[in-house]
């Protein structure tokens, strides 16, 4: 319900829910109330005290609706006839020791400094005004020229209606949206108008038309003296009435204002989704016999990264969707839907951001305990599986995003497509962040370079970061797939050189140094053999692996021992020469 509707049926509804969200009570219109300038008027220049005592004028034609005022900020405001010392005017601060005040107002502008209600200095006597600050505070001037700060911001905004106020008592204390702005403020109520005896000019939205005017919207402003001088007596409706310093309690009875607390929103969650796993936006319920603020879901989340394409959402949320007091609203489910082309071992993560979370009505609310003025953001990390038993289909890369690349691999079935059913397991190695690491499968060619006799495995293209970022391969092999003049140790990983005409050479004569350092082991890998160039033979567990710098295809090749290659040659010779006698 907007705002000026409200205004216009205070009078008949028993509870109301403003734009600026704060709940009126009915009452009758004289309830703890000196003054009421409801400033509903639609025509003329008078402002009208619904108390029946004190009505004013507007000056310059500001904008009547009906519902509200309109003030120009250059020169509208609204006079306040005074009657001086002499006729007891509550607003001479020589016949108060407390008082207490609210309107309602919307700022055009909340950069400058505008005079919300106060006086100008009567001869003799003493002026005050509630003002509104560049900075975003309130501000008191009681006389002597004191001036008293609120110590906290109004996290007023622009074009946003809000209710503000004060109560005086011995202590000061401001109010926005009725709840208690910053902490108390000491200060003295003896007003002493030094005899004094001309009637101020007090004005709403000026100090009595001397300049700060106030450029924007006001209405219903409330007025309340407590404790005054005996001079007033109780013709002016204060019968009865001399209650003590403003508390949560007497708020609604002296305002018509049932205090707020903001929303207090939590993303459940913990900052992390796995797959098929969802979350829920809760508000906290109202306590302390207080009304809680509601929050407004104004933006729906959704998934970004390189990843993201991996992952389906299905939002349980709709926009503009309200999460009231000791409600909650359900976030919907993200589930992952690329399980066949992740690396085994690999967890492939997004982020589930932009959900926007605003506050329905008075300005700030908690969200996951940090305090946001009008609206906040939460975001997710979406999380996949992790990945095991993957079987690559060959020529279809799999891929993973992986600081750690240790535990990461890839695999063909064997008899599959062909496929001799080789592994790739990268043993250690470092990523950047949001690095990509891939395993691409295909076929030895069982011709030329990659015959039989040379190839004894699948090839792998292994692309992970270079040169700064060395890394472990490791490729299986079948015992079955030796060639027959060869034997396991004539094993070793190999690098497919582009400079010998697609000829797999050992892999670290592609590192960075080119192979001058070169370092054979016979066994497993293990952390001590980190330095490129170091590379090894595991027939135990049928294993071969090198530390490398570089991406390229990978493979299992054979490269007979120099004793090996002199047999070989020798049963060659044989053979050449029984042809021969042949």
């Amino acid at each position: 319900m907007r705002r000026s509707h409200a205004i216009s049926c205070v009078r008949s509804l028993a509870f109301l829910v403003i734009a600026s969200g704060l709940a009126f009570p009915a009452q009758s219109a004289t309830a703890g109330l000196l003054r009421w300038w409801q400033m509903t008027e639609t025509s003329g220049s008078t402002m009208v005290d619904s108390i029946g005592i004190q009505s004013g004028s507007y000056i310059n034609s500001p904008t009547l609706t009906g519902e509200y005022v309109t003030f120009n900020g250059t020169d509208q405001w609204g006079r306040i006839t005074t009657a001086g010392n002499a006729g007891g005017s509550i607003f001479d601060p020589a016949y108060e020791t407390a008082r207490s005040l609210s309107m309602w107002v919307k700022l055009d502008n909340t950069g400058r400094f505008q005079s919300l209600f106060g006086t100008t200095i009567p001869s003799g006597g003493a002026g005050w005004s509630f003002d509104y600050n560049a900075n975003g505070t309130l501000r008191f001037v009681r006389p002597g020229a004191a001036v008293y700060t609120s110590t906290t911001t109004t996290g007023l905004e622009p074009g946003v209606w809000a209710q503000v106020g004060y109560t005086l008592n011995n202590t000061l204390t401001f109010y926005v949206n009725g709840q208690q702005l910053g902490s108390t403020i000491t200060s003295s109520n003896t007003y002493n108008n030094n005899g004094g005896t001309s009637a101020p000019t007090v004005g709403l939205g000026s100090a009595g038309g001397t300049g700060s005017y106030l450029g924007g919207s006001m209405a219903d402003v409330r007025y309340v003296v407590r404790g005054y001088g005996p001079a007033l007596g109780p013709s002016n409706g204060m019968t009865g009435f001399n209650d003590g310093a403003i508390t949560a309690a007497n708020m609604e009875t002296l305002f018509g204002i049932k205090p707020f607390d903001a929303a207090e929103i939590t993303a459940g969650g913990g900052g992390t989704i796995a797959s098929g796993g969802t979350f829920t936006i809760a508000n906290a319920a109202a306590s302390g016999g207080r009304t809680r603020d509601s929050a407004v879901i104004t933006a729906l989340p959704t998934l970004s990264g390189a990843n993201a394409s991996r992952f389906s959402y299905s939002t349980g949320l709709t926009l503009n969707e309200v999460v009231a007091p000791g409600g909650s609203a359900s976030g919907g489910t993200v589930t992952f839907t690329d399980d066949s082309n992740l690396l085994n071992g690999s967890v492939a993560t997004a982020t589930l951001g932009g959900l926007a979370i605003t506050r329905e009505s008075m300005p700030g609310f908690d969200l996951d305990g940090t305090t946001y003025l009008a609206s906040g953001t939460v975001s997710y990390t979406v999380t996949s599986p992790t990945i095991s038993g993957n079987t690559a289909a060959l020529g279809v890369a799999q891929t993973a995003d992986a600081t750690d690349l240790s535990g990461l691999s890839s695999e063909t079935a064997r008899g599959v497509a062909d496929a001799l059913g080789t592994q790739a397991l990268l043993l250690a190695g470092t990523a950047d962040n949001g690095t990509a690491v891939s395993q691409t499968w295909r076929l030895r060619t069982g011709t030329g370079t990659e015959s039989a006799d040379l190839v004894a495995s699948d090839v792998v293209d292994v692309v992970t970061p270079t040169t700064s970022n060395a890394f472990v391969l490791q490729l299986s092999y079948n015992p079955a797939d030796v060639p027959a003049f060869a034997t396991e140790d004539d094993l070793l990983l190999g690098w497919q050189d582009p400079g010998q005409g697609g000829a797999f050479v050992n892999a670290i004569l592609g590192n960075a140094d080119a192979g001058a350092f070169s370092q054979f082991v016979t066994g497993a890998w293990n952390s001590s053999y980190a330095t490129p160039g170091y590379f090894g033979l595991d027939t135990q567990a049928n294993t071969v692996w090198a530390v490398i710098d570089h991406n390229s295809d990978f493979a299992v090749i054979v490269v007979p021992e120099p004793q090996t290659l002199c047999l070989t040659a020798a049963g060659l010779a044989i053979v050449l020469c029984r042809l021969r006698r042949r």
